[in-house]
C-alpha cells in the first residue's frame, strides 16, 4: 500500500474512534420487571402459644385447624407467608376476607395496606375464616387462600 492510502486510513480510523467516542450511542439501562410467581404460607402462630400445621389440600387451598375449646375473645392468628421469586421487583400484596356477609366477620378488619397489617388476626369469635393473598404486580398474578378453621375434637 501506498504511504498516502496507509495515512488516509489511519485519518479514518481515528476520526471513527473521536466521532463515537463523543457523540457514541446512549445507553439506556433496561430495568427487568421480575413478577411474583408464588405466594406461600410460612408459618401460623397464635396467642395460646399454639402452633397448627398448615395443610394443603388437593384444589392448592392452605387450611389450619385451632382448636376451638381453647378460644378466647381477642385470640390473636400471626400468618407469616413468603414470595417467590425472592427477588421480585414489586412484593406488595392485596389481603382480602372472603365472606358472603361483609358485617359478618368473625375478626377484626384488614387495614388496605398490607405493609400496616403484618399478618395478625384477632378473632372474637370461634368461625371460620378464608383469607385470599393476591399479588399487586400484575392483574391474575399470583395468589394464595388460606382457611382458618375452629374445631372442637382437638
Amino acid at each position: 500500500m501506498k504511504k498516502s492510502t496507509v495515512i488516509i486510513l489511519l485519518i479514518v480510523f481515528l476520526g471513527s474512534v473521536l466521532v463515537v467516542g463523543i457523540f457514541g450511542m446512549k445507553s439506556i439501562p433496561y430495568d427487568n420487571i421480575v413478577f411474583m410467581e408464588e405466594i406461600t404460607p410460612t408459618s401460623i402462630s397464635v396467642s395460646d402459644g399454639e402452633t397448627p400445621d398448615i395443610l394443603q389440600s388437593e384444589d392448592g387451598t392452605y387450611y389450619v385447624v385451632l382448636s376451638k375449646n381453647k378460644f378466647e375473645d381477642g385470640l390473636k392468628v400471626n400468618i407469616s407467608w413468603s414470595t417467590a421469586p425472592l427477588d421480585c421487583t414489586y412484593k406488595d400484596l392485596s389481603v382480602k376476607i372472603i365472606t358472603d356477609d361483609i358485617n359478618d366477620i368473625p375478626c377484626d378488619p384488614i387495614p388496605e395496606r398490607v405493609s400496616q397489617w403484618r399478618g395478625a388476626l384477632v378473632f372474637h369469635e370461634p368461625r371460620a375464616l378464608r383469607l385470599r393473598f393476591s399479588a399487586t404486580d400484575k392483574s391474575h398474578g399470583a395468589t394464595m387462600e388460606i382457611l382458618i378453621m375452629f374445631s372442637s375434637q382437638m
